[in-house]
Protein backbone atom coordinates (compact mmCIF):
# COMPACT_ATOMS: atom_id res chain seq x y z
CA UNK A 1 0.00 0.00 0.00
CA UNK A 2 1.35 3.35 -0.71
CA UNK A 3 0.09 6.50 0.30
CA UNK A 4 0.74 9.59 -1.81
CA UNK A 5 0.77 13.03 -0.22
CA UNK A 6 0.45 16.29 -2.14
CA UNK A 7 0.69 19.50 -0.82
CA UNK A 8 -1.34 22.58 -2.09
CA UNK A 9 1.36 24.82 -4.28
CA UNK A 10 2.11 27.67 -2.13
CA UNK A 11 4.04 31.18 -3.37
CA UNK A 12 7.32 31.42 -2.55
CA UNK A 13 6.59 34.31 -1.49
CA UNK A 14 4.07 32.94 1.44
CA UNK A 15 6.74 30.05 2.16
CA UNK A 16 8.96 32.49 3.08
CA UNK A 17 6.97 34.71 4.90
CA UNK A 18 5.42 31.64 6.90
CA UNK A 19 8.93 29.86 7.83
CA UNK A 20 10.51 33.21 8.75
CA UNK A 21 7.53 33.83 11.42
CA UNK A 22 7.23 30.93 12.61
CA UNK A 23 11.60 31.29 13.51
CA UNK A 24 10.62 34.61 14.61
CA UNK A 25 8.11 33.71 16.71
CA UNK A 26 10.01 31.18 18.76
CA UNK A 27 13.29 33.38 18.90
CA UNK A 28 15.45 31.82 16.31
CA UNK A 29 17.85 33.81 14.67
CA UNK A 30 17.48 33.65 10.70
CA UNK A 31 21.68 33.74 10.64
CA UNK A 32 21.55 30.44 12.75
CA UNK A 33 19.34 28.90 10.93
CA UNK A 34 21.25 29.49 7.89
CA UNK A 35 23.97 28.33 9.40
CA UNK A 36 22.83 25.27 10.86
CA UNK A 37 21.18 24.28 6.96
CA UNK A 38 24.56 24.69 5.73
CA UNK A 39 26.14 22.51 8.18
CA UNK A 40 23.51 19.95 7.21
CA UNK A 41 24.07 20.32 3.34
CA UNK A 42 27.97 19.68 3.88
CA UNK A 43 26.90 16.81 5.84
CA UNK A 44 24.69 15.50 3.19
CA UNK A 45 25.09 17.40 -0.35
CA UNK A 46 21.81 16.49 -1.24
CA UNK A 47 20.18 18.30 0.35
CA UNK A 48 21.58 21.32 -1.85
CA UNK A 49 18.77 20.74 -3.94
CA UNK A 50 16.02 21.58 -1.13
CA UNK A 51 15.33 25.59 -0.45
CA UNK A 52 15.59 26.35 3.08
CA UNK A 53 12.02 26.98 3.42
CA UNK A 54 12.10 23.16 1.97
CA UNK A 55 14.31 22.36 4.62
CA UNK A 56 12.58 24.37 7.83
CA UNK A 57 9.35 22.34 6.60
CA UNK A 58 11.39 19.52 7.47
CA UNK A 59 12.19 20.18 10.71
CA UNK A 60 8.79 21.29 11.60
CA UNK A 61 7.47 17.79 10.26
CA UNK A 62 10.43 15.74 11.51
CA UNK A 63 8.30 13.72 13.56
CA UNK A 64 5.10 12.93 10.80
CA UNK A 65 7.28 10.88 8.22
CA UNK A 66 4.37 10.94 5.92
CA UNK A 67 4.58 14.65 5.33
CA UNK A 68 8.60 14.70 4.89
CA UNK A 69 8.20 12.11 1.62
CA UNK A 70 7.34 14.94 -0.45
CA UNK A 71 10.75 16.04 -0.66
CA UNK A 72 12.00 12.86 -1.82
CA UNK A 73 11.48 14.06 -5.63
CA UNK A 74 13.68 16.63 -4.79
CA UNK A 75 15.88 14.67 -3.06
CA UNK A 76 15.87 11.21 -5.24
CA UNK A 77 15.08 11.41 -9.31
CA UNK A 78 13.67 7.97 -9.21
CA UNK A 79 11.84 7.88 -5.94
CA UNK A 80 8.36 9.14 -5.37
CA UNK A 81 6.98 7.85 -2.71
CA UNK A 82 7.58 5.41 0.18
CA UNK A 83 5.26 2.58 1.51
CA UNK A 84 4.94 2.50 5.16
CA UNK A 85 3.94 -0.08 8.28
CA UNK A 86 1.52 1.24 10.96
CA UNK A 87 3.93 1.85 12.90
CA UNK A 88 5.55 3.97 10.49
CA UNK A 89 8.72 1.51 9.75
CA UNK A 90 8.99 2.26 5.86
CA UNK A 91 8.93 -1.36 3.85
CA UNK A 92 9.65 -0.28 -0.05
CA UNK A 93 9.44 2.94 -2.27
CA UNK A 94 7.66 3.43 -5.56
CA UNK A 95 9.04 5.52 -9.17
CA UNK A 96 6.62 8.03 -10.23
CA UNK A 97 6.37 5.44 -13.01
CA UNK A 98 4.84 2.79 -10.49
CA UNK A 99 7.75 0.59 -10.08
CA UNK A 100 7.45 -0.88 -6.57
CA UNK A 101 9.80 -2.31 -4.60
CA UNK A 102 9.64 -3.68 -1.45
CA UNK A 103 12.68 -4.11 0.60
CA UNK A 104 14.29 -7.32 2.41
CA UNK A 105 14.47 -5.71 5.66
CA UNK A 106 11.66 -3.03 7.41
CA UNK A 107 13.61 0.69 8.27
CA UNK A 108 12.50 1.45 11.52
CA UNK A 109 12.49 5.18 12.41
CA UNK A 110 12.42 4.45 16.16
CA UNK A 111 14.33 8.34 16.35
CA UNK A 112 11.14 10.13 15.41
CA UNK A 113 10.02 9.80 19.14
CA UNK A 114 13.26 11.43 20.05
CA UNK A 115 13.25 14.76 20.31
CA UNK A 116 14.66 16.94 17.50
CA UNK A 117 17.47 19.19 18.04
CA UNK A 118 17.14 22.34 19.71
CA UNK A 119 18.01 25.48 17.33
Amino acid sequence: FFLMIRRPPRSTLDRSSAASDVYKRQGINAEYMGNYLEEKRKRFPRLYFLANDDMYDMLREARNPRKVVVYLKKLFEGISDLAFAQNLDITGMRSKEGEQVSFVRKLSLIHISEPTRPY
